[in-house]
């Protein structure tokens, strides 16, 4: 349910501010994945781990534009 809930936050940000953008994520799949610029979402990386309360999970976010990485940033909680 938690793994959900962020994807779907997540895509609900993009889309509010970004409504051209693509969207492709692990757990969803694809949404314009064709638009000039597209978000690559893995909102919980170690999903397995996350669910058994171990500290191993990530979040990674990136931005291509035109096919091409522009940026990427991973989130690791347990290292605030």
């Amino acid at each position: 349910q938690i793994v959900a809930q962020a994807r779907d936050h997540l895509r609900r940000l993009i889309a509010a501010r970004y409504p051209h953008h693509g969207v492709i994520g692990e757990e969803y799949g694809e949404d314009r994945p064709d638009a000039e610029h597209v978000w690559v979402l893995d909102p919980i990386d170690g999903t397995r781990a996350f669910i058994a309360g171990l500290p191993l999970w990530t979040t990674l976010i990136a931005l291509r534009q035109d096919g091409a990485p522009v940026i990427g940033a991973i989130g690791q909680p347990y290292l605030n």
